[in-house]
C-alpha cells in the first residue's frame, strides 16, 4: 500500500522572521508541516536555512505546544552578551547553496558557529548527498582554493583538523 503525503504548508515567511526577531533563546516554532520535501526555493525554507548557517535557530522535526501533529520546527538561539555575536556569511547566487561546494561549505559554517568538532569527510559527504568522503575533501580543497576557508591539519594521519571560515573567522573546535 502506497502512502500519499500531504503537500508541505509552510508558515509565511514574514510571520516567521517577526517571530525570529521578538524570541527569546530557546522558543520554538514551526515552520513547516511534515507533509512532503521541503521546497528548497520556498521563502520561509531559505530563511530558516540562513538562520540555521549562522547557528541562529536549531532545526528539527517535533511537536509545537498543543498541536497534535508533527511538524518541522526551530528553536531559538540567541547568544549571551559575553559571547561573540553570529555572524552571516555571504551567499550571492541563491543556487551555489545547492551545489556540492556550498552545502560542504555552509556544513563547515555550521560546525563553526556552534563551535563544533570539524566533520570528517565521511559526514560533510553524507550530510552534502556526495557520494564517498574523496568528494567532500575535493570540495574542501576547492573552497580553500577559492579562499572560503583555511584548513589547518595536525596530529599523526590528519586526525585533528580545523576550518577556519574566513569571511567570519570563526573556527571549528
Amino acid at each position: 500500500m502506497t502512502r500519499i503525503l500531504a503537500p508541505t504548508m509552510y508558515t509565511p515567511a514574514g510571520q516567521l522572521a517577526a517571530w525570529f526577531e521578538r524570541a527569546a533563546n530557546g522558543a520554538v516554532t514551526r515552520y513547516a508541516s511534515a507533509g512532503g520535501p521541503l521546497d528548497p526555493d520556498e521563502p520561509t525554507y531559505r530563511l530558516v536555512r540562513d538562520w540555521m548557517a549562522t547557528g541562529e535557530v536549531v532545526p528539527h522535526e517535533g511537536y509545537v505546544d498543543g498541536d497534535p501533529e508533527r511538524c518541522r520546527v526551530i528553536r531559538r538561539v540567541r547568544r549571551t552578551e559575553k559571547t561573540e555575536p553570529a555572524r552571516r556569511v555571504r551567499i550571492e547566487d541563491e543556487a551555489w547553496r545547492e551545489t556540492p561546494k556550498g552545502r560542504v561549505f555552509l556544513a563547515v559554517v555550521r560546525a563553526a558557529n556552534f563551535e563544533r568538532k570539524c566533520p570528517s569527510n565521511g559526514e560533510l559527504a553524507q550530510s552534502a548527498g556526495l557520494r564517498d568522503a574523496d568528494q567532500a575533501r575535493y570540495q574542501l580543497r576547492l573552497l580553500s582554493e577559492e579562499g572560503r576557508i583555511r584548513i589547518v591539519v595536525a596530529g599523526l594521519g590528519n586526525t585533528e583538523r580545523r576550518i577556519q571560515i574566513v569571511e567570519t573567522g570563526r573556527w571549528t573546535a
